[in-house]
């Protein structure tokens, strides 16, 4: 199934993406609101009531799986696992640091999730991490012969299969001919430059002890005021790339 036009039906993460799993408006069963994450709020998240893709999927015979974000409720009634997903990789709130945290109960630091059960092991990059099990998921279903449904990723793989670089001129100097990134040495001078950059910004934020959350609204006067000339100027930045 291919999905070839995009329409979002609510302007915030979990509400958002209820419609996609849901198919249905999410007035219609009261999620209008992002879900608080408390794991022993039975009523804090994607109601029960309704029946989602993934188990429509599993009933056709289909191999689910969810990898990345989930933030649909936090309480056991409401895990990716009990709702469809074969197989599960990734975290339970609505956002997580992507690199050097260490495992712990605040929403931010959860341990990630493996088929259910949480893991100790904090992977160099988040992104990467679930780029490879994304692309795990596949590969072992189409080497089973099983047809597959993912679930939605937080952030597309970095190394996609059988991507035709002249497809993706965005990526083209980023790739080689089978559609994997190129060694470091091979990029060229620009995206050694982003590169750099991403990495200058991702310490920043971890030296100012910030969240991914504020980390995306850093445009705001009353954040930046309260972080520093520093990490003001690496965002202004940002915004001209």
């Amino acid at each position: 199934m291919r999905c070839t036009s995009g329409y979002v039906t609510f302007p915030v993460c979990s509400p958002s993406r209820a419609g996609k799993l849901t198919g249905c408006y999410q007035a219609r069963f009261g999620h209008e609101n992002n879900p608080v994450y408390d794991p022993l709020d039975d009523k804090e998240g994607l109601p029960l009531t309704e029946k989602l893709l993934p188990q429509y999927f599993q009933e056709a015979g289909y191999r689910t799986g969810w990898i990345g974000k989930w933030h649909f409720g936090a309480a056991p009634a409401f895990a990716p696992w009990k709702r469809g997903f074969d197989e599960s990789f990734g975290f339970i709130g609505g956002g997580h640091r992507f690199i050097g945290w260490k495992p712990n109960e605040n929403q931010y630091t959860l341990p990630l999730i493996r088929n259910g059960a949480a893991i100790d092991e904090v992977p160099p990059h988040l992104t990467s991490a679930l780029g490879d099990e994304a692309a795990g998921f596949v590969r072992r279903n189409i080497l089973a012969g099983k047809s597959n449904m993912q679930g939605h990723a937080k952030i597309s793989p970095i190394e996609h299969i059988g991507m035709d670089p002249a497809t993706k001129p965005m990526l083209a100097e980023m790739l080689d001919a089978e559609g994997k990134l190129k060694p470091a040495e091979e990029k060229s001078e620009i995206e050694k430059l982003r590169m750099k950059d991403l990495t200058e910004r991702e310490r920043l934020v971890l030296e100012k002890g910030i969240s991914n959350q504020e980390f995306h609204y850093l445009g705001s006067e009353k954040i930046l005021g309260g972080i520093g000339k520093d990490l003001a100027e690496s965002m202004a930045e940002l915004k001209q790339l």
